[in-house]
């Protein structure tokens, strides 16, 4: 019999609110990223939280619309990670979640929104503008 309990931390019964809002993980990578893009900490209740983040900051449109696509690719990542874990026994490591966050959204926006003089270097550290 399967479990309905989050593959990531156990505690609670798995629902796309829990994974992508509520979870300790989650949690911790909505931290990292937001100190990575250096806006405010990322705290959402609901997905919708998450899909409005970029309303609530500050900044010119290029940074809110990064945000987005920053949120929007963290999400993929951790779905990803849900199923490596779920399909595979491949334990979420956290540190490379974020680096794959960092990887996916730099050769997105890179390529997708036309950036093509954006660096990894002025990526990773988010200096962008």
């Amino acid at each position: 019999m399967s479990s309905i309990c989050c593959p990531f931390c156990g505690d609670k019964d798995e629902s796309a609110t829990h994974l992508f809002a509520e979870c300790a993980v989650s949690s911790i990578v909505w931290q990292m990223a937001s100190s990575w893009i250096n806006i405010p900490p990322i705290y959402a209740f609901t997905i919708e939280d998450l899909l409005r983040v970029h309303e609530n900051i500050t900044g010119t449109a290029t940074i809110k619309k990064l945000a987005q696509a920053i949120v929007l690719i963290s999400c993929w990542s951790l779905w990803k990670s849900r199923n490596d874990l779920i399909f595979t026994g491949t334990r979420v490591d956290i540190s490379r979640l974020l680096a794959e966050i960092k990887s996916t959204s730099f050769l997105w926006v890179k390529h997708r929104a036309k950036m093509n003089l954006l660096t990894w270097e002025d990526w990773s550290s988010f200096n962008i503008l």
